[in-house]
């Protein structure tokens, strides 16, 4: 999705918006950066990682994002549930019983020591004291697939968005337009064009699969 960022790099916009979205089959699909692990392993810094997502069902462990084994975040939807585990284990488990067929909008932000979760805006579950230090290896992180290969999403993700500052403290309106902010001038061009959404970058052209 992007190479060769730079390290001081604020913010990492995958899919802007619908109509241009990623289509996840569960079986092997996912997109990763080809840029540095450095730029998302977060250390002990401040971060929030935001998509919308949309799934038929959610009863099945199904993956948004995970940076692999470690102490490295992941984020699911679990039998009907949001959670955010580190290092294999449930950090923060949602309350709110999730449907099918349905687009919400999930995020997960750090201030300091303090982590939370939210779905549509409104935190579920507790704060976590979080003191972790973040790791990040080669080709992480996956959206749309663990680090294992299994417990792929189905269904669809837009407006992904990972960035090294805290953006949510409390209870807010999810963003319904594109963002704003964009890294389209380390991206290149996107090219519509059958079907498909194509990032340049540099010498290094991928695609990922889209719907209208």
């Amino acid at each position: 999705m992007a190479t060769n960022l730079p390290s001081d790099l604020l913010e990492f916009v995958v899919i802007r918006a619908r109509p241009c979205m990623l289509l996840l089959d569960g079986s092997g699909d996912y997109i990763y950066p080809t840029a540095a692990a450095s730029n998302f392993a977060w250390g002990q810094s401040d971060f929030t990682i935001e998509m919308w997502a949309y799934t038929t069902s959610v009863a099945t462990l199904q993956t948004l994002y995970d940076s692999g084994g470690g102490l490295s975040p992941r984020l699911q939807f679990s039998n009907s549930k949001l959670i955010y585990s580190v290092n294999g284990q449930v950090a923060i488990q949602g309350t709110t019983t999730l449907s099918g067929s349905t687009w919400y909008h999930v995020a997960v932000s750090r201030e300091g020591d303090t982590t939370r979760l939210f779905l549509n805006g409104q935190q579920e579950g507790p704060d976590w004291t979080d003191e972790t230090n973040y790791v990040n290896t080669a080709n992480r992180p996956r959206i749309g697939l663990n680090v294992d290969g299994i417990h792929g999403f189905v269904g669809n993700n837009d407006s992904v968005r990972l960035t090294r500052l805290c953006r949510y403290t409390e209870n807010f309106t999810p963003p319904a337009a594109q963002f704003t902010q964009s890294l389209l001038s380390y991206l290149g061009e996107i090219v519509e064009n059958l079907g498909r959404v194509t990032f340049t970058a540099g010498a290094s052209i991928l695609d990922f699969l889209v719907t209208d």
